[in-house]
């Protein structure tokens, strides 16, 4: 790699929300210490909001953004929407006008990201950089998608151009991980130098949650997750989406109307239970008149589903993985959902007396593109490394607990899903430990010895049903030295609940040496080095 590349490397963060995209974008100096305040807000003519909506003019050009509403031609919103969830209440709720002949739904986000891929090839023409200069981009991602829907979302990014030049990186992390960079690093909370955080992130579509150990503050605070971000199908335009719904099954007279409301009535509704905080008594006004109220009943009617479906999600995840570890200490709320009285209120109410919560009183639209430029420069003070396979973990007899009858609860065992720890072409960071649970089945008496198989596929998101993934290498896990009395038991029959930690812990020669370490409670049941072929220095 040249010089001026090595030293220097331009890094951008990109958000592709259900409602609008920012772009935040930083110059990483391997001489300049890692601040915060080098971090900017990509913007074109001073906007740096850009609305996720297209329009297809009638000389077949596309308008993105802004643009698209000015003119006439139809415009198409809820583009990502398409990619993941064409059934989405918001899709019913709010539809779109029909697409032009030839288009396709999943031709919509390539055909956005296309026109910002061009914006940002301008600024970065204007920057006047070297020629060799290494761009990446670190593109987020909703924390509950599936691999199908990673993989749809990857080749759009790709098809659109990003990662088309040799001097170009393409990386993705989860919403919820780039917004808990931001509160880490730019937050400004006040947090206790070692602390488990919960960051809750209500954007357009979805809701993401992520927990994290967090050691240190300002430029020096150091993270890793905890277990596996998690998300639900349910955020602010969700909210809009199930108000409309409610709204429409209630007789006219309950707002004092003869007729249906009309969309434009509909649409001050939405916006009032966005003002709504569940307190108010009497009927809220809709028009300027009064003479259209809604009931406060009839609002926390239509919130209640998506408020409760958050808060579970929520609580499903301030519980620790496994018995004996610490609780998280505080939970983050973030995104355009933590703007909505209603929602917030019934979090605070859940949460009392238990957990701390943070939120910023006044919303951060580049909060998840900035955290995705900021992790893109924190990935430089450890090498990173491309692998020609993947490779997963799968228990050879994960125990299954049926409770259908809870005075004859059953065990059973059976192979466990595959835990794809390394994706093909994707960047996995050295000296940087990583970490996943399985429930291993054991039979009392049986030799006190186990395994988990570690599987390679040819495949960047390989399909867990094919027969394609390749056994390797076991893992072997020694019972010895566990204290069985603290297990689960069904009769002769224990779940074994086993922390596998892995860290790639040398690189030489295209081969890398990944340290595996099994635990169970305080027990360690054996640590193997293992060498993977096939791997390359991301520079």
């Amino acid at each position: 790699m040249p010089a001026a590349s090595a030293e220097r490397k331009l890094i951008f963060g990109v958000d592709v929300g259900t409602m609008k995209t920012c772009v935040s974008y930083a110059m990483w100096n391997k001489r300049r210490p890692k601040t915060p305040d080098i971090v900017s807000s990509f913007s074109i003519n001073q906007n740096s909001v850009f609305p996720t909506t297209l329009a297809y003019r009638k000389d077949k050009s596309v308008s993105w953004g802004r643009d698209a509403r000015v003119g006439n031609d139809r415009v198409i919103k809820w583009l990502k929407l398409f990619l993941y969830d064409r059934e989405h209440p918001i899709l019913s709720e709010s539809p779109n006008p029909a697409l032009p002949d030839g288009v396709p739904p999943e031709q919509l986000i390539p055909d956005y990201l296309r026109q910002l891929y061009a914006a940002i090839q301008k600024k970065i023409v204007s920057m006047r950089l070297p020629t060799d200069t290494v761009t990446d981009f670190w593109f987020s991602w909703p924390a509950g998608w599936s691999a199908d829907n990673q993989q749809t979302f990857a080749r759009a990014v790709r098809a659109a151009g990003f990662a088309s030049k040799e001097t170009d990186n393409l990386f993705f992390l989860t919403e919820a991980e780039a917004a808990a960079l931001y509160f880490m690093y730019n937050g400004n909370l006040n947090m206790p130098e070692d602390c488990r955080i919960l960051v809750c992130d209500v954007g357009g579509g979805t809701t993401d949650i992520g927990a994290f150990h967090v050691q240190g503050t300002g430029s020096d605070a150091v993270y890793e997750p905890l277990g596996k971000a998690s998300g639900v199908n349910g955020g602010v335009a969700a909210m809009d989406a199930a108000v409309r719904q409610h709204i429409k099954d209630q007789p006219p007279h309950t707002f004092g109307l003869a007729r249906p409301l009309n969309e434009d009535l509909l649409d001050r509704i939405c916006a009032l239970g966005k003002q709504f905080d569940g307190s108010e008594k009497n009927p809220l006004r809709a028009d300027a008149t009064g003479q259209i109220t809604v009931p406060p009943t009839v609002l926390k009617d239509s919130l209640n589903p998506t408020v409760v479906s958050i808060i579970k999600l929520i609580m499903a995840n301030i519980v620790p993985p496994r018995p004996g570890e610490p609780q998280v200490s505080a939970v983050i709320l973030t995104g355009g959902g933590s703007m909505v009285p209603y929602l917030l209120k019934q979090i605070k109410e859940k949460l009392k007396h238990t957990v701390a919560l943070y939120h910023l009183d006044k919303y951060e639209p580049t909060l998840v593109s900035w955290g995705a430029t900021y992790r893109g420069i924190l990935g430089r003070a450890v090498p990173r490394l491309y692998f020609d396979h993947s490779y997963g973990l799968q228990a050879a007899e994960e125990a299954i607990i049926h409770n259908e009858r809870k005075s004859d609860p059953k065990m059973e065992r059976e192979k466990s899903p595959i835990h794809w720890f390394i994706r093909k072409n994707q960047a996995i960071e050295g000296q940087r430990q990583n970490e996943h649970y399985f429930d291993i089945h054991y039979r009392g008496g049986d030799a006190a010895i186990t395994m988990i198989h570690l599987l390679r596929h040819t495949a960047e998101f390989p399909d867990a049903n094919d027969e394609d993934s390749k056994r390797w290498l076991p893992l072997d896990l020694r019972l010895q030295e566990l204290d069985l009395s603290c297990l689960i038991r069904i009769g002769d029959e224990y779940s074994v609940p086993v922390r596998i930690a892995w860290e790639v812990v040398e690189y030489k020669e295209k081969r890398a040496i990944v340290k595996f370490t099994a635990q169970s409670k305080e027990a360690l049941l054996g640590v193997q080095d293992i060498t993977l072929d096939g791997c390359r220095l991301a520079e």
